[in-house]
């Protein structure tokens, strides 16, 4: 089920949503991969204010905004006191630090779970208190996006589809006017106060007021106080156990409202901005504090899973996909490697969802002889006449299916250029949409890798095309994104030959259906698939570059058939083994195919599954384990952290060395464990360690050593925690 589900049946519960809008956000979060606090703001339930406002109330804290939270400028020192691998994990992001009071106050998703206020306490031990607001989720991703990766359109996607208000008091939260030039919340440090807006409970917020004078009122569920408020130091310290005693007020008796987190907050002289008169909060009615445990479970109703949902999806258009000769397959791989463009960059789950969506359907309804990739359509007119004519097909295609606005957005800015001289809008650098600027350098990247008829006329090495790629950056392409494809194609090498047991399967079948199932088949159970249509295409590819460890291959294949390919690939010394996966069931060809030394025989229709099964099987059999050969590469291919994380999870035995600026040292695996570790005079967890903070060097994993005393007991998940841990404390 989505993550947030006793958010939205407390709201159904109350009344706040009706049966159909209490669907329709499931099915959102569903296909989009959101929380449901976003979702239902997205399908226009509820606003983003009321839903945060019902919040805070149930959780006895208050909220910050959006807009608010894109206005943020927060203190470094805050960032330093919750390291990025903390704040991604618990979902929370710093918004506000007071040095005097060392106080800290951050932004969560729900701030009942996790301890989250204990666990900063625990990484950053001189704390004194920590308050913890809360936020919309997607709000929250975008805060880690711009303070912490320094992603300055972080918010600009969020802001633009979640309608949220220019400006104006936000009577449950941070005011929409007030905190513009409060330290940490505004565009400027210098002055500023808050002037008729800040923090609030469920109903109230800071009130205006000058030194000793009547201030607003610090709003609790529904009211306020209003009192002298003393500033002292030059900073305003606000904190619910350090107010004045409130004086009466003009106005009907409130609840007292219930305890809350105390906020300190750091500010220089605002006096001029507290004397202005104090903007009055929207009167809301008091609302009583509610139980934060989640409602009695209910049944939900059933939804698709993502990767059910893709996986349908790249059936269908692999299928509308299958006259298309090389270019077969062709979306269902952009999507791939888009996603992986999209994770690398750090995108949030429902933008990935979007760029994954946009990516399997962006060559759609595009029909003609030309492929239209932004390289073909920038330097050929014909390309460019006809893709200004069916650019927007794939849009036009979906328009009533309610697909997220930012895969029409990719979709409709694909042929936009990073000089600013594409179409439609002629957008330049990153006004482009980053969705439009991944799919335009990967679609591009694949036609160079797999499409003969690209504009070099044969197929391109990945490094070529990658190459191919940074020359044309600053001209078609973003020139970071084209770096970040380098190193993602890269790494995807390195990673194969760390893993050292992928194997390649070719299949030969002449029915593009037949493949398309078992291409993704055996992609996802981690091998590599190339596919020919006959006997000759067959033996051509055995011949190339292509290391070929398993063929499955139909036995009617036109004008030579599979035994025939069989006999011709014994005569050139091609030893791997072959499975006959054919319709073919007469006793006489099972005979002939096992004759031929056939690996295995097996009749259609069969499960998918089943084939990928026996393939590993007879891999296991015939063949000796790869992982007897070497593996070397660099660090700036791949992170020390990923090499080891990769050779755990795949189970590896071996001795890891490394050189970096003229110093040798050494981890040894057995079985994806860490035996021991070796570094200059260190040894064991301290040179482990040591190890972990390099970031530029060599490597070479010699899979034929085996560790034979264990020296280091702890996982290697609890290692690499603790050497992040080491290595943020060294940062600061």
């Amino acid at each position: 089920m989505p993550e947030g589900m006793h958010v939205l049946d407390r709201l159904r519960d109350e009344g706040r949503l009706a049966d159909d809008q209490y669907q329709s956000a499931i099915t959102h979060a569903r296909t989009s991969g959101a929380r449901l606090e976003d979702a239902v703001v997205h399908v226009g339930a509820i606003s983003e204010h009321d839903l945060l406002t019902r919040l805070a109330s149930w959780y006895g804290t208050q909220f910050v905004g959006t807009e608010r939270l894109a206005r943020a400028t927060v203190d470094p020192h805050a960032l330093q006191l919750v390291p990025k691998r903390l704040a991604e994990r618990l979902r929370i992001c710093p918004v506000l630090w007071n040095a005097r009071s060392r106080t800290l106050a951050v932004v969560a998703i729900d701030p009942t779970r996790d301890d989250v206020a204990k666990q900063v306490q625990m990484v950053a031990a001189d704390l004194r208190k920590v308050t913890v607001l809360v936020a919309r989720p997607a709000a929250i991703e975008a805060s880690i996006r711009k303070h912490y990766d320094r992603d300055p359109r972080a918010f600009s996607l969020l802001l633009r589809s979640s309608g949220t208000p220019s400006s104006g008091f936000d009577g449950n939260g941070v005011g929409g006017s007030g905190f513009g030039d409060l330290p940490g919340f505004g565009d400027s440090d210098a002055g500023g106060g808050f002037g008729g807006g800040g923090f609030g409970g469920p109903g109230g917020g800071f009130g205006g007021g000058g030194f000793g004078g009547a201030g607003g009122g610090f709003g609790g569920a529904g009211g306020g106080f209003d009192g002298a408020m003393d500033f002292g130091g030059g900073g305003l310290d606000v904190g619910f156990g350090e107010l004045g005693a409130p004086k009466a007020a003009p106005r009907s008796p409130v609840p007292k409202p219930p305890p809350a987190p105390s906020i300190t907050i750091d500010a220089p002289d605002i006096a001029a901005d507290l004397r202005k008169p104090p903007s009055s909060p929207p009167s809301v009615a008091p609302t009583p504090r509610q139980s934060v445990l989640p409602p009695p479970t209910r049944e939900a109703p059933t939804t698709v899973p993502e990767k059910m949902y893709f996986e349908t999806l790249a059936v269908l258009v692999a299928l509308l996909e299958r006259e298309r000769g090389e270019l077969r397959g062709h979306s269902a791989r952009v999507a791939r490697l888009a996603r992986k463009m999209g994770e690398r960059v750090g995108l949030a789950q429902e933008a990935l969802f979007a760029l994954t969506l946009a990516a399997h359907v962006h060559d759609l309804g595009k029909t003609g002889s030309y492929h239209l990739t932004p390289l073909n359509v920038a330097r050929y007119e014909g390309h460019r006449h006809q893709a200004q004519k069916a650019y927007l097909t794939p849009v036009r295609l979906f328009e009533a299916a309610s697909l997220p606005k930012e895969t029409f957005s990719a979709l409709r800015h694909l042929y936009e250029r990073w000089d600013g001289k594409g179409f439609p809008d002629e957008m330049h650098g990153k006004e482009i949409p980053m969705g439009a600027r991944i799919l335009a350098v990967v679609e591009t990247f694949l036609d160079l890798t797999s499409h003969a008829k690209n504009p070099y006329r044969r197929q391109l090495t990945p490094a070529e095309a990658c190459s191919v790629v940074e020359g044309l950056s600053k001209e078609l392409f973003d020139p970071t994104l084209a770096a970040v494809l380098k190193q993602v194609v890269s790494g995807d090498a390195l990673r194969q030959r760390l893993l050292a047991d992928r194997r390649t399967v070719l299949l030969v079948d002449p029915d593009p259906e037949e493949t398309a199932v078992l291409d993704m088949r055996f992609g996802a159970a981690g091998f590599e698939v190339i596919v020919a249509r006959e006997a000759s295409e067959a033996m051509a590819m055995l011949g190339g570059e292509s290391s070929v460890d398993l063929v499955v291959t139909e036995v009617d294949l036109g004008e030579r058939d599979g035994f025939t390919l069989l006999e011709k690939m014994r005569g050139s010394a091609h030893t791997m083994p072959v499975v006959f996966l054919t319709r073919r069931s007469e006793g006489a060809s099972v005979d002939r195919g096992f004759e031929l030394g056939a690996a295995d025989y097996v009749v259609k229709p069969a499960s998918p599954d089943v084939v990928v099964a026996k393939a590993r099987q007879i891999l296991s059999r015939a063949q000796e384990p790869t992982s007897s050969r070497g593996v070397s590469g660099s660090l700036t291919e791949m992170s020390l952290p990923d090499v080891i994380q990769i050779l755990s999870n795949g189970r590896k035995t071996g001795r890891l060395t490394l050189r970096s600026a003229g110093k040798t040292g050494e981890i040894s695996f057995g079985d994806g464990a860490i035996w021991d570790a070796r570094f200059g005079g260190l040894e064991g967890e301290s040179a482990f360690y040591a190890l972990v903070a390099l970031q530029t060097g060599d490597f070479r994993l010699d899979p034929t050593h085996v560790p034979k005393e264990r020296k280091i007991q702890h996982s290697t998940e609890s290692l690499l925690l603790e050497g992040m841990r080491r290595l943020d404390e060294a940062g600061r």
